[in-house]
């Protein structure tokens, strides 16, 4: 496990000038922007990059070699669905901190706890977008799942903007919260972790079942 993750992060350092564009491509959004949105793109990205380290492990018969090594395939899995949660983690904690700065840039004083629950949010959901992608890249290959990641970025970004668009600031999707007659904050939040992480689990089941099938 441990040399599995090495070897994604290793990949991952291989890449910094693309993750070093995303990073100034959300400062430029937090700046410009809403600041919320700049936390759910780099979350996202991050994810993507994380599950691009799949794409490398397939190319010149990279995954035929890495089975012939100690692992299994369900060990090979669950490093996967590991390495992009803490991808993930590590870009919602760096986007929270470009969004205080982006915000303090922009001369609006940040109530970081006030907004943390919906900021807080991102991060599973992201998570999960990220772990659907994995399932549809190992069922579908290189090719045909970079089409399928497209798909699911573009879909995706309609989402946040049209979010974005609803809640004008994180106040107003605070408010929204506590409009709904008897329901808590700490209750939306629970809800919506125990679906994020029974979707997580459906597509980690799927993933073992397409890995277990797989021609090598």
């Amino acid at each position: 496990m441990l040399g599995l993750i090495e070897k994604d992060l290793r990949l991952t350092i291989q890449r910094k000038q693309t993750v070093a564009i995303f990073v100034v491509m959300a400062l430029v959004l937090g700046i410009s922007g809403s600041g919320t949105f700049a936390v759910a793109y780099l979350t996202i990205l991050a994810g993507i990059v994380a599950t691009g380290t799949l794409s490398y492990d397939e190319f010149d018969n990279g995954l035929e070699f890495l089975m012939t090594l100690p692992i299994d395939r369900k060990t090979y899995i669950r490093e996967k669905y590991l390495f992009t949660t803490a991808a993930c983690t590590i870009g919602w904690c760096i986007s929270l901190v470009l969004y205080v700065v982006c915000e303090n840039f922009r001369g609006t004083n940040v109530n970081l706890l006030e907004q943390l629950p919906v900021l807080f949010i991102i991060l599973p959901g992201m998570v999960v977008v990220s772990t659907i992608i994995l399932p549809l890249q190992l069922k579908f290959g290189t090719e045909k799942g970079r089409i399928v990641l497209f798909a699911v970025v573009g879909c995706l970004s309609v989402a946040i903007v049209a979010v974005n668009h609803m809640f004008v600031s994180t106040t107003d999707a605070l408010s929204f919260i506590y409009s709904m007659q008897g329901i808590s904050v700490g209750t939306v939040i629970i809800v919506f972790l125990a679906i994020c992480v029974l979707v997580g689990f459906i597509s980690y089941f799927c993933s073992i079942r397409i890995m277990q099938k797989k021609e090598l």
